[in-house]
């Protein structure tokens, strides 16, 4: 679970899910976030159940004589130091993360416990001299957006602790993007391209129809073997679920943004 300290907002992140019909007794805003986590607010809910560590302390207690299994519980001021606090003390733990002992805490941890450091970026983040936590959230954010894209403001974001992410129960019934990558084996350029972009914009397409689905927005992602991003999007005029305009809107973007030298 996760608590979110003044200003008036909570937060928890559990582990393990099996427990999620007798937290939703706490809070209506729980998300499940994975096979075994998901994530509570139990914003202004003091009145009916207690704090939120009182909350937890019930959560924890009826999981173990109704479930026979144990969990563990964070605290903390948004999702993403909720779901740290988690991390920090289990099987069994509850853990509270305030905002302010961000820098002392979680800072001299090292990066890859960071949640949304993948090993490969682990391995680029080190070339660039970040082995912790707090080398991240202390490096300048415009070299790692230049270096990573928008993932790189991220990453900077939640080595400071900021998450402006709601907890949204109605995550796991509603596909936000369809998308669709491919690794190519050489360098493209010009009819080359075009070739794969239709082949992704197609595929997608596809898929759209399958679900059902109209979207507007066409994001293109291009990413070199240095992990170097381009991220753009373009807005069409008309929803849509054909390939044609899919592709011409990607296209639209690769000319725009991206030169070939």
């Amino acid at each position: 679970m996760g608590y979110m300290f003044p200003p008036n907002m909570s937060f928890m992140s559990i582990f393990p899910v099996a427990y999620y019909q007798l937290c939703i007794s706490s809070s209506p805003l729980i998300e499940s976030f994975s096979i075994d986590e998901a994530f509570l607010n139990v914003t202004s809910c003091e009145k009916l159940f207690g704090s939120p560590i009182e909350i937890a302390h019930k959560r924890k207690n009826r999981i173990k004589e109704e479930l026979n299994i144990t969990c563990s519980i964070g605290i903390g001021p948004n999702k993403l130091l909720a779901k740290m606090a988690a991390e920090l003390q289990k099987p069994d733990g509850l853990t509270v993360l305030k905002q302010e002992e961000v820098p002392n805490r979680i800072w001299p941890l090292p990066v890859k416990n960071l949640f949304g450091v993948s090993s490969r970026y682990e391995h680029h983040l080190k070339k660039l001299g970040i082995h912790t936590i707090g080398d991240l959230a202390n490096f300048k954010v415009n070299i790692l957006t230049k270096r990573f894209g928008v993932i790189g403001k991220i990453l900077w974001q939640c080595a400071n602790g900021i998450d402006y992410s709601p907890v949204d129960p109605f995550s796991l019934n509603y596909v936000k993007s369809i998308e669709h990558q491919v690794t190519l084996p050489r360098n493209y350029l010009g009819e080359d391209i075009k070739i794969v972009l239709w082949k992704i914009a197609d595929q997608i397409a596809q898929r759209i129809r399958g679900k059902g689905y109209v979207r507007r927005t066409v994001v293109l992602t291009l990413r070199d073997t240095n992990l170097n991003f381009l991220i753009r999007t373009k807005t069409l005029p008309q929803f849509t679920n054909l390939a044609k305009e899919i592709f011409t809107g990607a296209m639209a973007l690769l000319n725009t943004h991206w030169s070939p030298s």
